[in-house]
């Protein structure tokens, strides 16, 4: 039984440090958008760090 509590639980702490995070900065923490950026700046990324190696 307290094997499937585990999860449930570590994602109320997560959901709570994500409540006071925002809460201090006054921000969203995730939004659709910086899911977005953040997929395109790490493509963007993995292709510059390919080519600076090869050099």
């Amino acid at each position: 039984m307290a094997e499937k509590s585990l999860p449930k639980q570590g994602g109320n702490v997560a959901n709570v440090a994500m409540k006071e995070l925002e809460a201090k900065t006054g921000k969203k923490v995730v939004t659709s958008l910086n899911a977005k950026s953040i997929l395109i700046e790490n493509k963007t990324t993995k292709k510059l760090g390919n080519k600076n190696k090869s050099r």
